[in-house]
């Protein structure tokens, strides 16, 4: 395991990497292409079989500014696939039609619409995952995920379409996401005994954040109580946004930070507070606690059976990025810390 700075790598380290994969005798490599590296040319002389178009939301335009220009931005993926390449298009995405326009490859569609090659008949989700049945062209067939929410629904649909387009059968493809294991920090259930639940998302967008409660909400029997702040140095216009829909899916919120960087933590929780108090009944529906420890443990100190308890934003990332220093820091591990704490 190699640590990963950035989620595409440079160009030369990219192409290092790879040629150490092919050295050590793999077959496959898959790359997750941010909109950064393709405006950047990180991915510049890559050859790819396929393609994958999941969406497009409100994130990283303190980078591209406006959607537009994140929209061309992942075009380019798409205009470099060659024509015996396939491109597999979530076709329910508002932008699904920029990559169609963009791309020779063959494309194949996924979706809740009948119209796609790929599509899904019914579905059920709980906290155990999604049982779907799906319709393609290979015929329908049955799978298990452990993971939960439409959203992750939608994912799999994406890796069910190259599973289909690489020639695996459906049915080492419904044993493979039976056999899925947990990816941290994405929904992930803090189990204990005492009655009341707790999931740690990396949700740090509004439409992540909105995606993520609402599945909470039809998990939950008691109270939804969501921990969220925002990160310092990115993308302003997200925070009341982001306030906004907790304000409005939470029974409760709790205002914290989320990797402040260089700004004044507090700043950055106004501009929260901005959205939050349009949505929420009254000012008793939420708090502000800077400190993401004490914003943790007031929380689960405040559950009760029933109640789900929602820790957004920083998922699997362990550690805070302040003014001068990183330190330490997984809400996993604090939340099963303060665990142990209740008697």
């Amino acid at each position: 395991m190699l640590p990963a700075s950035r989620t595409t790598p440079e160009a030369l380290d990219l192409q290092r990497l790879l040629n150490d994969m092919v050295d050590a005798g793999m077959d496959y490599a898959v790359v997750e292409v941010s909109s950064h590296a393709l405006e950047l040319e990180r991915v510049v002389g890559c050859k790819f079989a396929g393609a994958v178009f999941t969406n497009i939301t409100h994130e990283h335009l303190d980078f591209h500014h406006t959607i537009d220009n994140y929209a061309c931005a992942k075009q380019k993926l798409f205009a470099q696939l060659d024509k015996d390449a396939y491109a597999v298009i979530n076709m329910d995405d508002a932008f699904a039609g920029h990559m169609q326009e963009a791309t020779e490859a063959e494309v194949f569609g996924y979706g809740t619409k009948e119209s796609c090659q790929l599509n899904v008949r019914k579905y059920n989700s709980s906290m155990e995952g999604i049982s779907a049945t799906l319709n393609t062209p290979r015929g329908s067939f049955a799978l298990h995920y452990p993971l939960v929410g439409e959203y992750n629904l939608y994912n799999i649909l994406a890796a069910v379409g190259v599973a289909l387009n690489e020639g695996i059968s459906p049915e080492d493809i419904s044993k493979g996401t039976a056999n899925f294991k947990q990816v941290p920090g994405r929904f992930e259930n803090i189990k204990n005994d005492h009655g009341f639940g707790i999931i740690v998302d990396y949700a740090h967008t509004d439409n992540a954040l909105y995606n993520l409660l609402n599945v909470a909400n039809k998990l939950c029997d008691g109270r939804l109580i969501t921990i969220f702040g925002c990160g310092g140095e990115r993308d302003t216009d997200k925070r009341s946004k982001m306030g906004a829909v907790a304000g409005a899916l939470s029974d409760f919120s709790i205002v914290t930070t989320d990797n402040p960087r260089g700004e004044d933590p507090m700043q950055i929780i106004n501009q929260v507070n901005q959205g939050i108090k349009k949505t929420v009944s009254n000012d008793n529906d939420y708090m502000i606690c800077p400190d993401r420890f004490w914003a943790i443990h007031q929380a689960i100190n405040m559950a009760k059976p029933g109640d789900l308890v929602v820790i957004a934003g920083k998922g699997h990332e362990d550690y805070q990025s302040l003014a001068d220093k990183s330190i330490y820091f997984d809400d996993r591990e604090v939340a099963c810390q303060l665990l142990e704490q209740i008697c």
